[in-house]
């Protein structure tokens, strides 16, 4: 069986967390033969009845396997791991528009040791304008981009 690890700050009740749930959970009664770990930073209430395993953030730096980060914070942190054999930084929002440390974020959006992946096409243009050319686009966790990712 492959794995594979999706960093976030918590699977809350928000748009982004519903919609990853309900992929990963979706892949595994297709019974594909990747099991898909959700790496958590906070403890929250479920969108939905979570079928995938979930471990605490600090437990990806022995993953070995490709990962998926999803917030200028956990990308940071997945840049700094050396176990995962991919990494990938799902831009869902702009957030260099909130830091305002140019530096910091030139670092991250820019670095070759981590491929972007954009939420839309728009999304997609502006990252290619202002930083580096996304490697994917993936709307809303789409389950065939998903699995084209990380496989």
């Amino acid at each position: 069986m492959r794995s594979a690890g999706i960093m976030v700050s918590q699977l809350d009740i928000a748009q982004p967390a519903f919609h990853l749930t309900n992929t990963i959970n979706s892949i595994i009664e297709d019974g594909t033969d990747l099991d898909i770990i959700v790496y958590y930073q906070n403890w929250a209430k479920f969108p939905s009845n979570p079928r995938f395993a979930l471990l605490m953030e600090r437990e990806v730096w022995g993953s070995r396997c490709p990962v998926i980060a999803t917030n200028v914070k956990l990308a940071e942190m997945l840049l700094k791991c050396p176990g995962p054999t991919k990494k990938f930084f799902y831009v869902w929002d702009f957030e260099w528009l909130r830091y305002g440390d140019y530096e910091r974020m030139s670092q991250l959006y820019t670095n070759p040791n981590i491929e972007l992946i954009a939420r839309s096409e728009h999304h997609a243009d502006v990252l290619e304008k202002v930083w580096k050319k996304p490697a994917f686009v993936m709307d809303d966790w789409n389950k065939e981009k998903l699995l084209e990712i990380l496989t």
